[in-house]
């Protein structure tokens, strides 16, 4: 699966009030259960990114990156982030 990179799809999802800042849900959605629990213990033991397996639609298991890894989800990330989506990392989007 994962052996020495970091690549996924991040998909900023913004909670009931808009100015508060949450973490990042990874749609994890065409994995099984067992495959999304093994990459976030990847992504905790490799990235030290708190995660935790969320499930949507009571079926679909989704990784949720959670608000105090977002420092280090920016670092690791925002050098290969496409201009135009880096806002999507900034602490007060607008």
């Amino acid at each position: 699966m994962v052996q020495t990179g970091l690549c996924f799809v991040f998909i900023y999802k913004k909670k009931h009030n808009p100015t508060a800042r949450s973490g990042f849900s990874l749609h994890t959605k065409s994995f099984t259960k067992e495959e999304v629990y093994k990459m976030a213990g990847i992504l905790h033991y490799k990235f030290d990114l708190y995660c935790s397996v969320q499930i949507h639609d009571n079926k679909y298991p989704v990784i949720y990156i959670k608000k105090k890894s977002m420092e280090n989800l920016k670092n690791l990330v925002m050098p290969y982030f496409h201009e135009e989506l880096k806002y999507k990392l900034k602490e007060n989007p607008n």
